[in-house]
């Protein structure tokens, strides 16, 4: 429930080429939601049924998108294609779909009290033949009638654009001219950027193909910093892009529900019941016991002093047992908090380990493209991205090992009574 309004002095957008949306994608999407205002996925591979999966991602923003095929279309192998926009739904902002001929488009009009912005998320062709130009042309068509239709507003284009500017390409010719046209800037050529590369293949050939393109006001006079988001954990070829401008908007503030963690009694195995014993007798120890107060026999007592010595006994011993839960007994936690797989811990946490050390490393040297440290950040990358899958294609005779285990272990205990 909204109580009052604050203002952001700088929105944040992120675009994402996803390439799918299974668990590992889902968890980083919404990993990604909590570091931005406005994210632009693409290829997320969804049939227009399935877009309201997105919905479920975060509880601070809503979502829009269009599907890379129609459910009418029978496909052969894999989804393919599909873009969405996702915003916070706290901004004080006026948020219109846009509708287009496209799908590889999805469009929205952001209205604020100073300023009116288009967001248009694109996934634009890649470039084998001839015929994916005439493709590249069309979308720029669709976004050009958008923003001569909103010819008052600012522009945010972004996306999986399929463009590297530093490449010599009748696609890159195609885009720069619509750029100088609609007077359209490039943040990869802002001064603040610091954009080394957002797709690899294998990480062994890299290009920065995934861009935010602005009108030049918003290029000019907004843009504080632009980056793209390295992490191990994004089992995508394509990394985040990362945006900061300088607007100021405001927005709503409510009262998040707090979710309080609690003692998982049912959880705790015998040795840890036993240690949280002995925890709890030293706390109680420590607690003074106000005898005046306990060996009162006057059901008619006044004195304001018993009534204080005993609420603060009942709560010493209520912290006491508290306490005493804290450091032996494991505690619940909120839906969606963990977030791991089946077979996590012992398969894939390994791995994961070693490929943080490794890109750290590799970072620190200077993210060098060959070498041996560029050699051990590929082959641990490779790996822990192995297990991620194999631990997936496993889940279920993962999940029925352990429930064996479990009533075999049960019977064994009962066997022993």
């Amino acid at each position: 429930m909204a109580t009052g309004t604050n203002s952001l002095t700088k929105l944040r957008f992120m675009t994402y080429n996803s390439r799918g949306f299974n668990d590992s994608k889902r968890m980083y999407i919404a990993y990604l939601l909590s570091s931005c205002d406005i994210l632009y996925v693409q290829e997320h591979w969804l049939s227009e049924e399935q877009l309201a999966m997105l919905n479920g991602l975060s509880s601070v923003h809503l979502t829009t998108g269009v599907s890379g095929f129609s459910n009418k279309d029978v496909l052969s192998g894999r989804p393919y294609g599909g873009c969405s926009i996702f915003w916070r739904r706290d901004l004080k902002l006026t948020v219109t779909q846009l509708a287009t001929t496209s799908r590889r488009i999805s469009a929205l009009l952001l209205c604020g009290n100073d300023f009116k912005m288009i967001c248009v998320n694109a996934y634009m062709p890649c470039e084998p033949d001839v015929s994916s130009l005439d493709e590249l042309s069309f979308q720029l068509s669709v976004v050009q009638e958008l923003i001569n239709k909103h010819s008052d507003c600012h522009i945010v284009l972004g996306g999986d654009l399929n463009v590297d500017f530093a490449r010599v390409s009748a696609h890159t010719s195609l885009l720069n001219d619509f750029c100088s046209q609609a007077g359209l800037l490039p943040t990869v050529h802002h001064p603040c950027s610091k954009v080394d590369y957002t797709y690899n293949f294998g990480m062994r050939h890299f290009s920065v193909i995934d861009h935010f393109i602005l009108s030049e006001q918003l290029f000019r006079q907004t843009v504080c910093n632009v980056y793209a988001v390295h992490d191990i954990d994004n089992v995508s070829d394509h990394d985040p892009l990362y945006m900061e401008l300088s607007i100021s908007v405001a927005r709503f503030t409510s009262n998040d529900k707090v979710y309080n963690c609690k003692p998982s009694w049912a959880k705790a195995t015998a040795a840890q019941i036993d240690a949280y014993k002995d925890a709890l007798r030293k706390q109680l120890q420590s607690i003074y016991i106000p005898y005046s107060a306990v060996t009162c026999t006057n059901v008619c007592c006044s004195d304001k002093s018993h009534f204080a010595s005993i609420n603060h006994y009942v709560e010493c011993i209520s912290k006491a047992c508290l306490n005493a839960a804290e450091c032996t007994v494991p505690y619940t936690r909120a839906r969606g908090d963990g977030g791991c797989i089946p077979g996590w811990s012992e398969l894939v946490a390994p791995y994961r380990s070693k490929s943080l050390f490794s890109h750290n490393l590799w970072v620190e040297c200077g993210k060098p493209r060959t070498g041996v440290v560029y050699d051990i950040m590929r082959q641990t990358r490779a790996r822990y991205h192995h297990a991620i899958r194999n631990a997936r294609r496993n889940e279920d005779e993962i999940v029925n090992e352990r429930f064996g285990d479990a009533l075999l272990h049960k019977k064994a205990v009962l066997s022993q009574r």
